[in-house]
């Protein structure tokens, strides 16, 4: 509801989501929804689209879409390719400019290394249990 609201500004404050925005809301989906619930799936096209057409869409937002998303197929079909949702390396300079083109130079030099990334996540996991 809350990023709804923001989204909209519905009390007139004058913000606007930015790619930390976009980032933070796909992390709170995959920390709160079931992995393969329709809920998640639904909340990440959503928030990715929104992304998208905000042209906020960040290597920051690209490594938690895919932290959260549930499957490789949900990432090709947000991504609109196979390549670029497996890919371990940076592919943010990939992206349609479209979707980056309210991203300033200093969002665009966050890199993400994939190994790193899932090496970090199985660790936390394996200390959380």
């Amino acid at each position: 509801r809350t990023y709804h609201q923001m989204k909209s500004d519905a009390h007139d404050c004058g913000v606007e989501p930015d790619h930390i925005t976009y980032a933070t809301m796909m992390k709170v989906v995959g920390g709160n929804t079931a992995e393969e619930s329709s809920e998640r799936k639904s909340m990440l096209e959503t928030v990715f689209e929104d992304a998208c057409a905000s042209g906020r869409v960040s290597s920051h937002v690209i490594k938690e879409l895919r932290l959260a998303a549930p499957s490789t197929d949900l990432l090709e079909r947000l991504l609109r390719s196979r390549r670029l949702a497996t890919s371990e390396k940076s592919i943010f300079h990939e992206l349609p400019k479209r979707w980056t083109r309210n991203v300033t130079a200093d969002q665009r030099r966050h890199r993400v290394n994939m190994k790193d990334m899932v090496k970090k996540e199985v660790q936390a996991s394996a200390s959380a249990k």
